[in-house]
């Protein structure tokens, strides 16, 4: 019996302006762990950074680690007896212990933070179980709010990582009626096109900025050229990127850079690995090809 299966994984760019070194990025990571503490939403649905420790090897450098997703229950919600099918009496409750420290539904999800391109990677699919990369920016941002994480770094900007490509290709549209391009701070030495982003940006004292662009009456499209779409580029990563016009298709729609999420596609034999094992060759083997 086959016994392989298939795994996704996307990543966050985390970018900090305090100093761009690996270094910082080190410092920001052990922050927001020691924090321990877990963004819960309405549902009951609690996701937190789990146990992590440094990894260096010649393809990458950063960390290892998991992240838990459990149920947090709040034992002064209404209850509901299933046996009774009707809500659950005071002496039903007077019976209920759960310890402190417990949680139950515990899922956990491989990550690897690199400390050198400030990506963070984590399985996003694997089998039934599934975390969105929404859910992991909403942590990360819920975490860089408290004061121990402002104090040292600032503001801490991310962005979901998207398919360039794709995003490239949104500006080829046969009509182009509206684009708008947002771009938030980008780190200065990643690539040539960010780091002129960033001295822009900095020279002008801002965090981001947005370029709103609408076809004019008498034009059948928006022609973008080389600075707009060197700007897309940058903003894939580091920003946003929306068009409304007709598709390639000919339909007429609005896209968001975000529709199109930077994802892995990997298989794995469940007899030779373990899950998180493949997920760290599959990192691993991606460093490796870009060196």
């Amino acid at each position: 019996m086959a016994r392989q299966r298939g795994f996704e994984v996307q990543c966050i760019n985390i970018r900090v302006h305090s100093a761009h070194t690996p270094v910082e990025y080190e410092a920001l990571w052990k922050a927001v762990g020691r924090l321990r503490v877990p963004i819960v939403w309405r549902t009951g649905v609690a996701l937190m950074i789990g146990e992590s420790a440094k990894r260096q090897a010649s393809s990458t450098d950063g960390f290892y680690g998991q992240f838990y997703r459990f149920v947090q229950i709040n034992k002064d919600d209404p209850w509901f007896d299933i046996s009774k099918h009707k809500p659950a009496e005071a002496e039903d409750l007077a019976q209920v212990s759960i310890p402190a420290n417990l949680r139950p539904n515990l899922q956990q999800t491989p990550y690897f933070f690199d400390i050198h391109r400030h990506r963070l990677y984590f399985l996003a699919r694997a089998g039934r179980d599934s975390l969105s990369a929404g859910a992991v920016l909403k942590l990360l941002g819920f975490l860089c709010e408290f004061h121990s994480v402002v104090d040292r770094f600032g503001d801490v900007d991310m962005t979901i990582a998207t398919e360039r490509e794709d995003v490239q290709r949104l500006l080829d549209w046969p009509v182009l009626k509206r684009l708008t391009i947002k771009l938030e701070r980008p780190n200065p030495t990643d690539y040539e096109d960010e780091e002129a982003v960033f001295r822009h940006l900095n020279g002008i004292g801002v965090k981001s900025e947005t370029r709103d662009y609408q076809r004019a009456d008498d034009r059948p499209t928006i022609r973008p050229d080389d600075e707009m779409k060197a700007l897309a580029a940058v903003a894939a990563d580091n920003g946003e990127v929306e068009v409304t016009g007709n598709d390639p298709e000919g339909r007429r729609r609005t896209a968001n850079s975000q529709d199109f999420k930077w994802s892995l596609k990997r298989f794995y034999d469940q007899r030779h690995q373990t899950l998180p094992e493949a997920f760290l060759q599959a990192v691993s083997d991606m460093f490796t090809r870009r060196l």
